[in-house]
């Protein structure tokens, strides 16, 4: 009988070995799907991040390109929302999750430039927001509008 003793405490320690590895690879799993989840909500921001400093250097260009402000951004994005209701114009661009410019109703990010026109100055801070009114970024503009010959004759 002792033979089979023997070969039966064998059996709990290879038992309790395999609970011990088992254990520790649950460990090791859990550690690594959280390093995979908080990598990927990294990767989300970044991406979020990196389109929201491009539309707002695409738009601070189109400011720079000259001309009347209000209509080369309407020309370029046809779905923006102009705010006319107080002394100097503003304008909305939604984008979708996408950022490709998209219908107030259907917004994941909203892009604002109010512009302020000082004499020949002309100033914007474009702020880009997610939908849940969160600023990603914002964009401090300013451009000096030289006169037009009209201007300097008179």
């Amino acid at each position: 009988m002792k033979p089979s003793t023997s070969n039966h405490s064998g059996t709990r320690l290879f038992f309790i070995e395999f609970l011990i590895v088992l254990f520790f690879f649950l460990i090791i799993s859990t550690v690594c799907l959280r390093l995979f989840v908080q990598s990927h909500s990294m990767t989300k921001h970044t991406e979020e991040l990196f389109q929201a400093q491009e539309a707002a250097a695409s738009v601070a260009e189109l400011l720079e390109a000259g001309g009347d402000s209000v209509s080369v951004l309407l020309t370029a994005y046809p779905e923006a929302v102009l705010d006319d209701s107080g002394p100097d114009p503003g304008i909305t661009i939604c984008f979708d999750q996408d950022f490709h410019s998209c219908a107030p109703k259907k917004e994941s990010y909203s892009l604002t430039v109010p512009l302020v026109v000082d004499n020949h100055e002309e100033s914007a801070t474009i702020s880009v927001c997610k939908s849940s009114g969160e600023v990603i970024y914002t964009l401090d503009v300013s451009f000096h509008r030289p006169l037009t010959r009209e201007e300097v004759l008179s």
